[in-house]
């Protein structure tokens, strides 16, 4: 194969893919705690081919733990983190999955759950639960994530600790992997590992959300470019073609 067609072959295959990542960036731009995708890529040769052809390799698919922008909700069971770190949840199996995502609600038995009805956990790995009497409207919660509510006159007013929510900070984000919109899990073979010193700080505010860390300008403008070099490479790969059919008419008269 020409050495020319095989490097557009896989830049068109590398930018299909990269808007694939962009487009999926672009549609997540409203979820709290998204954290964005981009390709990695790097040029290859191909050691087994006796002709030695090169080109771009399919790349790799990196996530961007970024800090995105807090936006106040004014609702009492939306959370946002300052800083790095994870809510930690459970889904229905009892695995442990990690997110930036803190619109969290209550469900019918009184737990607090995210906003696809995972446990959201406290520090000693148990739901959250709250009691009927408890107004969701004085909940409080502190910068360290222990969760308050506020009784009534005939309670004297007084605080009662709910729990408090479960923060994990891993030092390897690298092994995490994507379940599912702002949700992760460590892969396979891999553990969360605890920063060793110097630990980062991290700080819960309440009735806010962290936004998706998606510039939509940004992701459009790289959208653009991507489809230029695709077209680019489509253009290479024409020119080739008309080349080699205008050889093959003349070979054949």
């Amino acid at each position: 194969m020409n050495k020319i067609a095989y490097n557009a072959m896989s830049g068109m295959a590398v930018e299909m893919h990269r808007q694939e990542i962009i487009a999926a960036n672009l549609a997540a731009v409203d979820v709290p705690g998204y954290k964005s995708e981009f390709l990695v890529t790097s040029p290859f040769l191909n050691q087994l081919n006796e002709q030695g052809l090169d080109g771009v390799k399919g790349g790799h698919v990196k996530v961007d733990f970024e800090q995105g922008a807090l936006k106040n909700t004014g609702r009492r069971l939306d959370f946002a983190l300052q800083g790095e770190g994870f809510f930690q949840v459970g889904d229905a199996a009892g695995k442990e999955l990690y997110t930036r995502n803190g619109a969290f609600r209550v469900d019918s038995n009184l737990r607090l759950i995210t906003d696809n009805g995972m446990a959201v956990l406290d520090e000693n790995n148990n739901e959250i639960m709250f009691l009927p009497q408890d107004d969701l409207n004085r909940l409080e919660v502190s910068p360290e994530g222990e969760l308050k509510v506020m009784g009534d006159a005939s309670q004297n007013y007084a605080y009662r600790t709910i729990g408090k929510l479960k923060i994990r900070q891993i030092a390897n984000p690298e092994d995490m992997e994507r379940l599912s919109g702002s949700y992760f899990r460590m892969k396979e073979g891999t553990t969360a590992r605890a920063f060793a010193d110097n630990t980062p700080e991290v700080a819960v505010r309440n009735a806010a959300l962290e936004e998706a860390n998606v510039s939509a300008m940004k992701s459009m403008t790289m959208l653009i470019q991507s489809s230029r070099d695709f077209e680019m490479c489509n253009k290479v790969m024409r020119m080739l073609s008309e080349s080699y059919g205008k050889e093959q008419q003349t070979f054949n008269s």
